[in-house]
Parts: C-alpha cells; structure tokens; sequence
C-alpha cells in the first residue's frame, strides 16, 4: 500500500511540476495563450550584429530569463553583450472551478525584453 501512496505521490508531483515549464518555442500568436520568443535584427553597428529580444514566458520568472538568454545564444553563437535587460509581468485572470463555484484566479506571464549585441559577426541562427 506505501509504495502505491509513493508512486502516486511521485506521479502527482511529477505532473504538478511538468505543467509549470514553458515551452521554448518560437512566439506563436494563434496559441490560446502566446508564448516564445520574438527577435528583431537591428541594424549592424561596428560590424557587429545587434537584436532585440522577447521572450513571453508562462512558468517563473528564472525560468523565462533563462529561456531568453538561450535564445542570445542561439542568434550569437560566438558570444553577445547584454546592452539592455528587463523583465515585465502582465497580470490576468482567469475563471476557474473550485469546489463546485466559478473563482476568478489571478495569472502573471513574464516577459523579459532585451537588447544583445553580437561579439563578432554572425550567421543568423534559424531554429
């Protein structure tokens, strides 16, 4: 019987945890509920590549921050310079059934917007 409780337990946590991840993906608009990220290639100043960058995130905000930089990465293999960083949270809410009642709950999306500069030029990474 313990190790149904555990595994259940585990199963239960598992879930819990994997539905707080947001997905890194490019930003889609006809999601219910948009997400990813979303680069604009500036002009290239002293030769050198320069974006800016959005990421509109669901989880937390580590999370989100992580998932940007990943994207800075990726558009500057060789290695950028943050020139501006900051990070917003949009509040919603939405109604939801709790215990047999329709609650209105409060949501936050963070979204995090950027400036990078590329460290040398670069071949502009499509993925």
């Amino acid at each position: 019987m313990n190790k149904i409780c555990s595994f259940s337990s585990v199963a239960m946590l598992s879930f819990m945890l994997s539905a707080c991840v947001s997905p890194y993906q490019a930003f889609n608009h006809s999601e219910r509920k948009p997400l990813g990220y979303t680069e604009i290639k500036l002009s290239k100043a002293n030769s050198r590549e320069s974006y800016l960058l959005t990421y509109h995130g669901d989880g937390s905000k580590e999370q989100n921050f992580i998932n940007w930089l990943q994207r800075a990465s990726e558009l500057c293999p060789s290695g950028y310079k943050v020139i501006q960083h900051e990070t917003d949270i949009f509040f919603g809410s939405v109604l939801s059934p709790v215990n047999g009642m329709m609650v209105t709950l409060g949501t936050q999306q963070p979204i995090d917007r950027g400036m990078i500069q590329c460290s040398q030029l670069e071949q502009r990474a499509k993925k």
